[in-house]
């Protein structure tokens, strides 16, 4: 579980100005990319009907590591929401319209970590995990 515990080391606290928060944990890409690959076997999740895009999420972004030009369609847009679409979607300007895949990736982990706390994503039965 070193995976949840990076991420909860690094998601900002409630008080944290979300956008200065959410480039900085950009910053620290390095840090959860070695993770990234094995993550969804890990942690083996199931999801309410509402967090499914997550989970489904969670599940892809093994394929984006090392990957230099990812595009909108290789990523679940529906978990990409508030201040963090200013940072996955660069703007048009964009070539190709190419994403951040690190943003992208840091948007799914603190989402992740979000629902977990709140049960959006629930460790799936059997896997062995209690409250």
């Amino acid at each position: 579980m070193a995976a949840v515990a990076t991420v909860e080391e690094l998601a900002p606290d409630a008080g944290d100005d979300a956008d200065q928060g959410q480039a900085e944990l950009v910053k620290r890409y390095a840090t959860v990319r070695p993770f990234l690959a094995v993550i969804a076997d890990v942690l083996p999740l199931a999801a309410t009907p509402a967090g499914t895009a997550l989970l489904t999420a969670v599940r892809g972004l093994g394929s984006l590591v090392g990957r230099k030009r990812v595009t909108p369609s290789e990523i679940v847009d529906e978990v990409v929401t508030g201040t963090w679409r200013r940072l996955v979607f660069p703007g048009p300007e964009s070539p190709d319209e190419i994403v951040d895949h690190r943003a992208y990736t840091l948007c799914v982990l603190e989402s992740l970590h979000r629902a977990l706390a709140g049960h959006g994503a629930v460790p799936a039965p059997g896997a062995g995990v209690t409250d």
